[in-house]
């Protein structure tokens, strides 16, 4: 985080660019042990070292993170630091699924792994918000 500290503009500082019809789903600190994993609405997981992915200086339009098909959208995205840990969703019949490193690591930018035969995924079961302490990641710098 040392590098984002200082304003960059006098709006303050920009973290990504974002193309039309791009969005931010979430957004996480990291320390590089950690999985990517990736639910699509469509029903595919995916889950990948979170070192796969460039980190950049400034603002930065990111990396392809998962191959979607026509129609389809990222519905879910945590970071994972256990095997059997990962994003949760509820498909129409309201069955359980979950994206983990156990079960659905590729390659960044591959479409993963097919969780369901039929249907979508519905709802996004996250995790609790991590609180971050300001005054901690002022005190690593």
């Amino acid at each position: 985080m040392a590098g984002h500290r200082e304003v960059s503009n006098k709006n303050g500082r920009r973290f990504l660019k974002l193309e039309e019809g791009d969005s931010l789903l979430s957004a996480y600190l990291c320390d590089g042990s950690e999985q990517v994993c990736l639910l699509t609405r469509d029903g595919y997981g995916l889950c990948y070292p979170v070192t796969d992915v460039p980190i950049v200086k400034g603002a930065g339009k990111g990396v392809t993170a998962i191959d979607l098909k026509e129609g389809d959208e990222v519905l879910a995205f945590e970071l994972s630091t256990a095997p059997d840990q990962g994003p949760a969703a509820l498909n129409a019949l309201g069955i359980h699924e979950k994206a983990l490193p156990l079960n659905c690591s590729a390659s960044r930018g591959s479409r993963g792994k097919r969780l369901l035969r039929k249907g979508t995924f519905a709802l996004w079961k996250r995790q609790p918000e991590i609180q971050i302490n300001k005054q901690e990641i002022a005190e690593e710098g």
